[in-house]
């Protein structure tokens, strides 16, 4: 990926981040159909918690993305950052960040397009790394339209998802039909790991961590982690084995997530994300 400065925009000057396809899959035709796709279907997605796709195409054969760069760092990158510093996230900021992610997938998913039909459009892989908390406290989903990890052959396919095993539902491993509650599934794992630093199935190999999917018995947050034990049914609701044990849509458990804020007393919003930010990543955000 390269940051770049359009110079024949309307938003000239604007930092974008331009991301290309890898050199080995620029020869695979389903790879490039893929990776066209997912901006295709980026580009029509327009809503505040979702990374704007603001251009696509091909140039020299090389197949290109062009996306909005807001500055700041990954979920996953925040998380470490703050393990090692000791600057907590609080479980109210963690909830709110998962709030916004679900009003993101609900978005997606209920978006209809010109013929009001809906879309229903998957992420398939939400993990912290695809979720982007900006220095001025937004947050934002990154790659809707992408991983859609049944649509490759077989060769990509396995080169993928050695690394990725861990963000999938049992649904998504065994081949199952997939729909919004897969994402919910995943969502419920950042949320997990937000709260207790844990993820409750990553095991020392990629055989024992599909093994645990498939199990999918984690322990409560509160017996891992000082977590308030009434967050651990909204948080085990998302990590239910059977997709109809689950949230049944993503609205839902952003009502469930807002619901507990708010009968907590809990004010949080984005100047609370910013705030974490700037004592994480002082460089970045200005601060002294």
């Amino acid at each position: 990926m390269w940051l770049a400065r359009p110079r024949q925009r309307r938003d000239e000057g604007q930092t974008v981040l331009i991301k290309r396809l890898l050199p080995h899959l620029a020869d695979q035709p389903e790879a490039v159909e893929l990776f066209l796709q997912e901006a295709k279907l980026g580009a029509q997605l327009q809503h505040p918690h979702i990374i704007r796709i603001l251009e696509f195409g091909e140039f020299d054969r090389v197949s290109y993305i062009v996306r909005e760069y807001i500055e700041g760092e990954s979920l996953n990158a925040v998380m470490s950052k703050a393990k090692d510093t000791g600057v907590p996230i609080s479980e109210p900021l963690s909830l709110y960040i998962i709030a916004r992610v679900c009003e993101a997938l609900a978005y997606a998913y209920h978006r209809v397009d010109h013929l009001e039909r809906p879309q229903r459009l998957l992420h398939r892989e939400i993990a912290a790394r695809h979720i982007l908390l900006g220095s001025d406290g937004r947050v934002k989903v990154m790659g809707l339209g992408a991983n859609n990890l049944a649509d490759l052959p077989e060769p990509v396919r396995a080169g993928l998802t050695q690394s990725r095993v861990e963000n999938l539902a049992p649904e998504q491993l065994m081949g199952q039909e997939q729909d919004q509650r897969t994402d919910l599934f995943g969502t419920g794992l950042v949320l997990y790991e937000l709260l207790t630093g844990i993820r409750p199935f990553k095991r020392d190999s990629t055989l024992e961590t599909i093994q645990a999917l498939f199990e999918c018995q984690a322990l409560p947050p509160s017996r891992v982690a000082p977590v308030p034990p009434e967050l651990d049914a909204l948080v085990m609701k998302a990590l239910a084995r059977a997709k109809e044990d689950r949230y049944p849509d993503p609205h839902d458990f952003q009502s469930a997530l807002e619901a507990y804020l708010s009968s907590h007393g809990s004010r949080v919003g984005r100047a609370d994300v910013s705030a974490v930010m700037q004592a994480l990543f002082p460089k970045k955000t200005g601060a002294s």
